[in-house]
Order: structure tokens, then sequence, then C-alpha cells
């Protein structure tokens, strides 16, 4: 049963690659991608991998996670550009929304447990070896458009991770935040702003800064 799964999980993937890449990168199979993400928008050219050997697999989607945690049907999306700069891996149910000339930009060896949503409207950058947790969003645009005393406020900013960040679970990241190299970002918190600050613990809701010196490992 277990190879018959695998192999339908293959047969979808090669279904995918061949909407999403050219023939010849498609037949390589560089996307492994789980049945239960549901395909949106999608167009020739719409993911972009910058690595010199493509392999197969190299990226999964809706496929690790870890054990017990409950995880819904993901969703992909992608009317803008999804860049990957070599292996990622994404957890079950993972939902990403690309929005019409926005790019979404993933690092090496990215890693995020299940229930992670992605929505990009205009730019976001994710760094390389970033790891994070289940229940993750990273949202660049409000979605709608604020009015104060009768001047209207921009709804959407770019967000940046740095390399080597570890965000714990349910964590929220929203429009302008910026997260520098080797941080920590504790569970529950809420990122909207820069914290440009390397080796930084940050907690909270709203989140700051709460310790220094911090580094992590798996």
């Amino acid at each position: 049963m277990k190879r018959i799964k695998n192999i339908y999980i293959w047969i979808y993937s090669l279904y995918f690659c061949l909407r999403v890449f050219s023939l010849r990168q498609a037949l390589k199979l560089p996307v492994k991608i789980s049945p239960n993400i549901k395909l949106g928008y999608l167009y020739k050219g719409c993911i972009v991998i910058n690595s010199l050997y493509i392999k197969r697999g190299m990226i999964t989607i809706g496929l690790v996670g870890s054990e017990a945690v409950q995880y819904l049907k993901g969703y992909l999306t992608i009317k803008g550009q999804l860049i990957f700069n070599c292996k990622a891996d994404f957890g079950k149910g993972t939902s990403i929304r690309v929005d019409e000339n926005a790019q979404l930009i993933i690092g090496d060896n990215f890693w995020c447990n299940k229930n992670t949503f992605i929505r990009c409207n205009q730019k976001i950058v994710i760094g390389d070896h970033v790891l994070m947790g289940w229940n993750c969003t990273i949202n660049d645009c409000d979605g709608h458009t604020l009015i104060d005393s009768g001047i209207s406020k921009s709804n959407c900013g770019s967000v940046g991770i740095g390399n080597h960040v570890w965000i714990a679970s349910n964590v929220t990241l929203l429009k302008n935040t910026f997260i520098a190299d080797e941080c920590v970002v504790a569970s529950h918190s809420l990122c909207c702003k820069s914290y440009t600050t390397a080796h930084s613990l940050i907690a909270g809701m709203p989140a700051r800064i709460i310790k220094n010196n911090i580094s992590w490992k798996l």
C-alpha cells in the first residue's frame, strides 16, 4: 500500500512539474508534491530553481512534519514567481499564495513544519538554513486598506528572514518584518517590525528582542 501511495505521489508530482517547468526540467522531477496540496493558478516559469544541479525530489511540498500534529489540506497558487535557491521541504498542510508581480524567494536548506501559510503580495525573502515550526504564517500584506483620519495607509510591505533562523511554532510574521541572521523567534510571537541584531531571541505579541548572544542547533 505504501508503495502504491508513493507511485501516486510521483504521478501527481510529474503532472505538477509539467505545469510549471520546461519539459526538459520537468522530467527531472525536481519537485515532489503531495496530492493533498490543491493546485490553483500556475503557469510555465512560475517556479525557478537557482541550482547548477537539478535533482529528483530536491523540493518537497506537503510531505513532512512532526508526528501527532494535525494538518489541513494545503493549497498552492502562483501568479507571480516562486524562486528556490536549492533544497527546500514544506510540511503537510502547507498553503502558498504568490500574487501577480510578487516574488517569493526561498533560500537553500529551508524546512517548515505542518500548516505553514505564506501569502506574498510584494516580496518575501527567506535566507539559507531557515527552520520553521508548525502553524506559522508569513504575510506581507494586510489585505485591506486602513484609513486613518481620512488618509489611506500602505497595506503592504516586504518581509525578510536572514540566514540560520529558527522560527518556532505558531509564529506570525507581518508586513515590514525583518529577522536578522542567527536569530530565534519564540513560539506564539507576532513580528511586525525589523529586528536587526543578529543572535537575538525574539518573543512577544508584538515581539521584541528579549535576549542577545543567542545561538541554536538542531
